[in-house]
């Protein structure tokens, strides 16, 4: 099974980021991180760009991300890009109205992510589940649960919830969360995330998407 990897683009404004979508090397899927803007992206231009599929997040403080926007302009962005064709848009489970968005999303045709960032801990993989369930109950297609991994043994929680739950998201950020990073998509995970390069990573612990090849590569499993 070819691993799949999603490349977060964190580009400052819609030239940047439609520069950086030319210049990566055939990802499966392109997230494109809204809040990481100073001015506003267009998301019909970064549309047009690519063909590669393309998952819209404009991630609140809250949740570990950059935007400082009202609730609803910052989800009012994603439906933009819903409505320009991007396949997905990753809503925060913990949005208030998170249930609304989804219905939103999947009005303009798209489907929709639901995620959680724990950036402190690893959530036992009870509460993983309880998630899990939580985010289906509210129709989510993905469930996205992420935390942080503060020893080895913690990606073992992840990759056990993503075995249990195949076709979502899950792993650890920070340094030990590496290795499911790079397993998760091998033990049911949907896909799993890289940066551009060096110097723009959009979470902790992301690998460029060059390394996350090579290390498939070595295992045997990349293209």
């Amino acid at each position: 099974m070819k691993p799949l990897i999603c490349v977060a683009v964190t580009g400052r404004d819609t030239e940047q980021t439609i520069t950086r979508v030319r210049g990566l090397s055939s990802p499966d899927l392109i997230e494109i991180r809204f809040d990481y803007s100073m001015e506003p992206i267009d998301p019909s231009r970064v549309r047009d760009a690519t063909e590669t599929p393309l998952i819209a997040t404009n991630r609140p403080a809250y949740q570990g991300g950059l935007s400082k926007e009202a609730e609803e302009g910052r989800l009012g962005a994603l439906y933009e890009a819903c409505e320009a064709g991007f396949e997905y848009a990753d809503v925060e489970l913990a949005a208030p109205d998170a249930g609304d968005a989804v219905k939103h999303v999947h009005d303009a045709g798209s489907r929709c992510i639901l995620s959680h960032h724990d950036f402190e801990v690893t959530p036992t993989l009870e509460e993983l589940n309880r998630l899990h369930a939580r985010a289906k109950f509210m129709s989510a297609d993905v469930v996205k649960l992420v935390g942080t991994a503060n020893c080895y043994g913690d990606n073992m929680v992840y990759l056990a919830y993503l075995s249990g739950k195949p076709g979502n998201v899950s792993f650890g950020m920070g340094l030990h969360g590496v290795p499911s990073r790079v397993l998760s998509p091998l033990m049911g995970g949907a896909f799993t995330y890289a940066s551009t390069g060096e110097g723009e990573e959009s979470a902790p612990g992301q690998l460029t998407l060059q390394k996350m090849r090579e290390i498939y590569e070595i295992m045997g499993v990349g293209r």
